[in-house]
């Protein structure tokens, strides 16, 4: 289980899914941002697959990109 507490994922490359945050788990996101995350298969800034469940209270997530999604990706 990740709790992420105002913090910020700016400028992050991945080749595959989420550059920002990948969550195959649990995870509670509050008061942070997501912004210019590049990502080389969908869900740019954040990618939630699998079993993921996940929770987002006062989340920015602007300008990233993916090949398909750029902000979020859920499965």
């Amino acid at each position: 289980m990740a709790t992420i507490l105002e913090s910020t994922f700016t400028g992050n490359r991945s080749s595959a899914n989420g550059a920002g945050l990948y969550n195959n788990g649990t995870a509670t996101i509050r008061n942070s941002t997501f912004s210019g995350n590049t990502a080389g298969s969908p869900g740019g800034s954040i990618a939630n697959l699998g079993v993921g469940d996940m929770s987002l209270l006062n989340v920015t997530v602007t300008q990233n990109s993916g090949t398909t999604t750029g902000g979020l990706y859920s499965l």
